[in-house]
């Protein structure tokens, strides 16, 4: 046998999508809808490419919905306008996390500790030390993966993909929902 014959062959699917679709954190139908495509797209993943690792920049519910709820706090005199955008009661697990859990496929979270997805601010410098960071925290559980299913933000899809081609991974990008738009 050849060492290529006895080295799994590594690939990866990185989905760049907007981090409101990852989780049920609201009442939105509209985003409900997208949240229901994504869901299908995730298992469809895990089924088809024989995912063994999903890794997924999304920071631990309790933080997470911590921060939704001081958001949303900052515009309470708008709520009867946009209730449906309401944040829901308690914490919730990314769709990711619920469908690797269901399906006993590996879970890593790969969100840097202090990284703010939803900062508007993060200039291209910032973005590419947390496609780093993100790699840090990618680079133990990928060693033993054959398959690996990794969702960020849409602006770190690229320079995660180009990471894990640097370290021989066949890598597919994929932007969920095609052209995400982030609400005004």
């Amino acid at each position: 046998m050849s060492a290529d014959q006895e080295r799994p062959v590594k690939a990866g699917l990185v989905i760049g999508t907007l981090h409101e679709y990852q989780r049920r954190q609201d009442r939105s139908a509209e985003r409900e809808k997208v949240r229901n495509g994504l869901d299908g797209l995730i298992h469809q993943a895990v089924c088809e490419r024989r995912v063994d690792l999903i890794a997924e920049e999304a920071g631990d519910k309790e933080s997470v919905h911590a921060q939704l709820k001081a958001d949303e706090a900052k515009t309470a005199a708008f709520d009867v306008l946009f209730a449906e955008t309401m944040v829901v009661d308690k914490p919730q697990d990314t769709i990711a996390r619920l469908i690797a859990d269901a399906s006993d496929v590996r879970y890593v979270d790969i969100r840097p500790l202090g990284a703010n997805p939803l900062s508007e601010d993060a200039d291209n410098a910032t973005i590419a030390k947390r496609d780093e960071e993100m790699l840090a925290i990618l680079l133990g559980p990928l060693a033993s993966a054959t398959s690996v299913l990794v969702i960020c933000g849409k602006r770190h899809q690229d320079g995660l993909a180009r990471h894990l081609e640097r370290r021989g991974l066949r890598v597919e990008r994929q932007t969920f929902p095609e052209n995400p738009q982030r609400e005004k």
